[in-house]
Formats: C-alpha cells, sequence, structure tokens
C-alpha cells in the first residue's frame, strides 16, 4: 500500500528537527591498558556512553504537505550535519542512531538502523 511521508523531518535554517524525531550520539570509552571490561546480553555495553546535545533546539511541528511514497519507494526527509548538535571535537569511535515517536510522527515509530563511523 502506498504511504503517505512528511516533507521534511528537518529545518536547516533553523537547525531543528520535528517534533517526535530524535538523534542520539554515542562515543565509545576506551579501558585503560590492561582493564578487560566483558560485554553481557543483559546490560547495556558500559563501553559506549551517550553524548549530550550541545544545546536543545526547538522542534516544529510536522506540515500537513506530505509525499505519497509507493511500497519500495525512497524519499529523503532529512540531511544534516551532526557538528551542529553535538561537540565532534575528541578523537574517538562513535555510532549515531534516530528514534521516532510514532504517536507524534503518524508514519513510523522506533529507532533507525545505526552508523559507527571514527574520528581521529
Amino acid at each position: 500500500m502506498d504511504q503517505s511521508a512528511p516533507d521534511t523531518l528537518y529545518k536547516s535554517d533553523i537547525k531543528s528537527l520535528a517534533e517526535g524525531v530524535e538523534i542520539h550520539l554515542y562515543r565509545k570509552a576506551v579501558p585503560s591498558a590492561g582493564e578487560i571490561m566483558k560485554e553481557t546480553d543483559n546490560q547495556p555495553n558500559p563501553l559506549w556512553q551517550e553524548i549530550p546535545r550541545k544545546q536543545a533546539s526547538p522542534s516544529f511541528p510536522l506540515s500537513a504537505n506530505t509525499h505519497n511514497l509507493a511500497p519500495t519507494g525512497e524519499l529523503e526527509v532529512m540531511s544534516c550535519d551532526l557538528g551542529d548538535f553535538y561537540d565532534l571535537s575528541t578523537v574517538g569511535e562513535y555510532y549515531v542512531e534516530m528514534t521516532f515517536d510514532s504517536g507524534k510522527l503518524k508514519f513510523a515509530g522506533g529507532t533507525s538502523n545505526y552508523l559507527q563511523f571514527l574520528i581521529k
């Protein structure tokens, strides 16, 4: 079935995300020499620490403008610079993911796949 998709989830002029959309950034804490940290399935990995945002920016309500999206169709609704939201000056291994509140967005909910990257 076709689905109605929003025009955008990000406004670059005000560096703001749509209501119900959040970006989460994590950095890997590197253990000191000789320190061993075991991962378990029952507990979150203690190596990854969530990075706080630089400052909270107001979110905006979704526009009534939408696109009709076919089952295998694609539509870019967001492209942003993580540096607008987070301090990326620390060297390390990072991952970013997004969460979507289905109560506010009406078209999707849950957590995106994550993207992992390295800053040297």
